[in-house]
């Protein structure tokens, strides 16, 4: 059986960004970026100018490895202002650029990230 819950926590993860989106009367400005080596970022949220990375990790164990694209893709990228981890557990921690944040406080990180902060 092949296990599809990384993709359909992503999905998920991607269908909310959109709703609050949405709610909030703003288009979709929502891509992913990939390259030909394989470096990825599951969400660019664009506000305004600047752009905030977020990677979605259906695990609930915090790894350090899971910040690592977003260092590197945001060295390449102008403009990026936020780093968010949004883990399957329940654990929020802050590290130096990045938070990592639960499903639940998807919707409070967004609605920073539109005001500004």
């Amino acid at each position: 059986m092949i296990n599809l819950s990384g993709q359909l926590f992503e999905n998920l993860v991607a269908s909310e960004t959109l709703e609050h989106r949405f709610n909030h009367g703003l288009g979709a400005n929502l891509s992913f970026y990939r390259d030909a080596r394989g470096l990825e970022c599951d969400l660019l949220y664009e506000s305004g100018r600047e752009i905030s990375l977020i990677e979605v990790k259906v695990g609930a164990t915090v790894a350090t490895d899971w910040m690592s694209a977003l260092h590197r893709i945001s060295e390449l990228l102008p403009n990026v202002n936020e780093r968010i981890v949004l883990s399957g557990g329940s654990e929020r921690q802050s590290r130096s650029n990045y938070d990592v944040l639960p499903l639940s406080d998807l919707g409070t990180a967004l609605s920073r990230i539109d005001a500004g902060g």
